[in-house]
C-alpha cells in the first residue's frame, strides 16, 4: 500500500524535524548555524582534545554561547584588554552551518531566507587550538576580532601593485630624486597614506607603484585615463588606483571603491565687465545707486514741494503779480528746489508756519536720501570688488543657449537633470577653462577640486607646459590669449551659483582585497595618519592666487575713476551753460555799456541772455 502525503503535510514535517533537532541542542547560536551538541558526531572527538589542553577545560566552547575567554590567561586574557576577551563564542557543527540551497527549496524556502536553516548560514573559523574544531563568534551575535586571518590573508606577505598619477598635492612628483631611495620618484598626502598602509598587515605587504596611470589597451577604450584606471583593476592588471577618484556608476560597476569624501561640482563663467563702454554709460553711473522707479519718485516730489513753496509765497503776497511774474517765479522755485536738494541743506529761517513744516519735511526727505545713495554706492562698490559672472546660475545659461562645457564621466547625470542643456563633453576634466578659452564652449562645470587648481594657477601652468615643451597647439591650449586675442587671467572664470551635483570620492580597489584594504585604511585613518600626510605635504597644497588678488585690490582701490566720469560730464554740462550766460551778458553790455542790470534787473538779463 502506499501512501500520499500532500505537500502541506511534508512542510509540516520538515519543520517539526527542523524544532525537534534544534530542541535537542543546548541553547545558544543561530538558527541557521547552532552551538555544537553533544549529539554531534565531533562533540566527543573536540572534548577529548581540549584535555590534552591544560588551562582550558574540557567544556571550552562545548556549552553554547559563552565568553570562554574571560580571565583566562592561556587566551591572553588575564586582564581581559582585547576586545574578543569579553565575546561570546562556541564551537558549531560544521554539517549544521552548511548553506544547502536544494534542502532550503525543498522546505518551501527561498535562499537568504529563514524557512529553512539550510537557506542561511554564518561566518565559521578554523581553530588554531584543536585540529578537526570550527567556531563561530558570529552565531552569538558577535564579529570576529580574535582570528583577524580572514582579513590579512588577501594582502598579508604579497606584493600589491598600485598606479597613481598626478593631481594636485594628493600625487605628485618629487622636484628633486632622494639619495637614499632614488626609485621613489612620487609622494603626496594620498601616495604616503598608501604607503604607510603595507605596515598593518603581518607580514608586512609590499606596495609596488607601477610606471604609468593605466595601460595603453584600457586608455583605447575609454576617453579619461582615471576611468582606464579603473579597468585596469577590474581586469587584475593592478590592485588599486592611488588618487581621489570619483565614485559613478560606470566605474563602480567594473570594481569596488573605497569611499573617502564627497566632491562638489560648479558651474564657472566668464567674469562680468563692468566697464562702461559708450557715453550713455558713463552719465548713467552715478544714477546706478538708485533704480529708475526711485529716481522717478525723487522728482516727483520735488515738483511737489517746488509747486508748494510757490503756492505759499503767492499767498503770503496776496497774488498780486502777473501772471508772467507768478511763471517766472515757478520757475524760482523749481531751481531753488533742487539746487537745495543737490546742496544737501535748506534755508533754516523760515517766514511762516506753513513754510516751517515744509522745510522739515524737505529735511528729513534729504538725510534719507542722502544717506541711502550713499549706503547704495558703498554697496555697489563692494559687489564690483567681489565680481560676478556674466551669468547667476546653469538655468540662466540654458535659457541663453549657451554650450556649457562638462567631463564626460559626469554627463549622464547632468544630462538627466538638464536634459534642454548643450552640453559639450569632456575627457579630462580638468580642461573646460581651456575649452572655454578656446571658444568651443561659453561656461564650465567643474569640481571644486578642479576648481582650487583653476584658482592656484596650475591649470594655466600645466597648458602652458603641454605648448611650450609637448609641442601642443596654442589654438588648443590657450596659454597666452584667448580666441578673441585677449591675454588668459584664470582668475577671470569665477564659480556662480548653488552646487549642481555632487559625486562620492575614492578609491578604486581589487574586489578581493577590498575588505582588507578598508580595514588597513579606516585603523590608519583613526589613528591619525591620513592626518599626518596632510601636514608633512601642507606646502603643496594649491592657494588661490585670485584671493590673493583680490585683497590686494580692496587695498589699493578706491572709487574707480569710471564711476566719476558721469558726475564730471553732468557737472560740465552746468558749467557750460553758466559759461553761456556770462558770455551773453557780457554781449549784452558791450552794445549797451551804459546798461549794468543789479539784483533782479541781473536775473532778467541773464535770462534774456539765455
Amino acid at each position: 500500500m502506499v501512501y500520499v502525503i500532500s505537500p502541506a503535510c511534508s512542510y509540516l514535517l520538515v519543520a517539526l524535524v527542523v524544532l525537534v533537532v534544534h530542541a535537542a541542542s543546548p541553547p545558544g547560536g543561530a538558527f541557521e548555524c547552532p552551538c555544537i551538541s553533544n549529539t554531534s558526531s565531533s562533540w566527543a572527538v573536540i572534548r577529548a582534545e581540549l584535555l590534552t589542553h591544560a588551562g582550558y577545560g574540557s567544556d571550552y566552547g562545548l556549552q553554547g554561547c559563552q565568553e570562554y575567554d574571560r580571565d583566562l590567561v592561556q587566551s591572553g586574557c588575564s586582564q581581559n584588554e582585547a576586545d574578543f576577551c569579553e565575546r561570546s563564542w562556541c564551537y558549531v557543527d560544521v554539517d549544521a552551518c552548511r548553506y544547502n540551497e536544494t534542502a532550503c527549496t525543498a522546505a518551501g524556502g527561498q535562499p537568504g531566507g529563514t524557512a529553512s536553516p539550510s537557506c542561511r548560514t554564518r561566518p565559521m573559523t578554523d581553530s588554531s587550538l584543536l585540529s578537526t574544531a570550527v567556531y563561530s563568534y558570529e552565531t552569538c551575535g558577535y564579529r570576529n576580532t580574535y582570528d583577524l586571518g580572514p582579513i590579512m590573508e588577501p594582502i598579508a606577505g604579497k606584493v600589491m601593485r598600485f598606479a597613481a598619477d598626478d593631481f594636485s598635492w594628493f600625487v605628485y612628483t618629487k622636484p628633486e630624486v632622494d639619495p637614499e631611495n632614488p626609485n621613489v620618484t612620487k609622494a603626496g598626502v594620498d601616495y604616503d597614506f598608501f604607503v604607510e598602509l603595507a605596515s598593518n598587515f603581518n607580514p608586512q605587504a609590499t606596495f609596488e607603484f607601477v610606471d604609468g596611470f593605466s595601460t595603453q589597451v584600457s586608455r583605447s577604450l575609454f576617453s579619461s585615463s582615471w576611468t582606464a584606471c579603473v579597468h585596469d583593476v577590474a581586469v587584475g592588471y593592478i590592485d588599486a588606483c592611488v588618487g581621489p577618484f570619483w565614485i559613478t556608476p560606470e566605474r563602480a560597476e567594473m570594481t569596488q571603491f573605497l569611499s573617502i569624501s564627497v566632491d562638489l561640482f560648479y558651474l564657472i563663467a566668464p567674469k562680468q565687465d563692468e566697464t562702461p563702454s559708450s557715453l550713455g554709460d558713463f552719465i548713467a553711473a552715478p544714477f546706478r545707486p538708485f533704480m529708475p522707479e526711485t529716481w522717478l519718485a525723487i522728482v516727483c516730489f520735488l515738483s511737489v514741494l517746488a509747486c508748494t513753496l510757490w503756492a505759499i509765497e503767492g499767498w503770503e503776497t496776496g497774488c498780486t503779480l502777473g501772471w508772467r511774474s507768478q511763471a517766472e517765479n515757478g520757475f524760482v522755485k523749481a531751481y531753488e528746489t533742487v539746487q537745495a536738494f543737490l546742496a544737501g541743506g535748506v534755508e533754516a529761517e523760515s517766514h511762516n508756519l506753513p513754510r516751517k513744516f515744509l522745510v522739515l519735511g524737505f529735511a528729513f526727505f534729504l538725510l534719507i536720501v542722502s544717506e541711502s545713495y550713499s549706503a547704495s554706492l558703498t554697496s555697489m562698490l563692494v559687489v564690483r570688488r567681489e565680481a560676478s559672472g556674466n551669468i547667476e546660475n546653469i538655468e540662466d545659461a540654458i535659457e541663453r543657449g549657451m554650450k556649457i562645457c562638462i567631463p564626460a564621466v559626469i554627463a549622464p547625470t547632468l544630462k538627466s537633470m538638464h536634459g534642454n542643456a548643450q552640453f559639450v563633453e569632456l575627457g579630462d576634466s580638468r580642461s573646460p577653462p581651456r575649452h572655454i578659452y578656446a571658444g568651443d564652449c561659453e561656461v564650465g562645470i567643474m569640481a571644486q577640486s578642479g576648481i582650487d587648481l583653476l584658482e592656484s594657477g596650475a591649470l594655466h601652468q600645466s597648458d602652458c607646459e603641454n605648448v611650450r615643451s609637448n609641442g601642443k597647439p596654442e589654438s588648443e591650449y590657450r596659454c597666452e590669449t584667448d580666441s578673441k586675442g585677449k591675454a588668459r587671467d584664470d582668475c577671470n572664470l569665477l564659480k556662480v551659483g548653488e552646487v549642481l551635483t555632487s559625486v562620492g570620492v575614492g578609491y578604486p580597489v581589487n574586489t578581493k582585497a577590498a575588505q582588507s584594504l578598508s580595514w588597513a585604511v579606516t585603523k590608519a585613518t583613526m589613528a591619525g595618519k591620513y592626518s599626518d600626510a596632510m601636514r608633512s605635504h601642507q606646502s603643496m597644497k594649491p592657494r588661490s592666487q585670485c584671493l590673493a588678488a583680490a585683497e590686494i585690490s580692496v587695498e589699493e582701490d578706491g572709487l574707480p575713476v569710471e564711476s566719476m566720469v558721469g558726475v564730471i560730464i553732468i557737472s560740465s554740462m552746468c558749467l557750460g551753460v553758466s559759461v553761456v550766460i556770462l558770455i551773453g551778458r557780457m554781449l549784452c553790455q558791450r552794445r549797451d555799456p551804459q546798461s549794468k542790470p543789479e539784483g533782479e534787473d541781473a536775473e532778467a538779463a541773464d535770462a534774456d541772455a539765455a
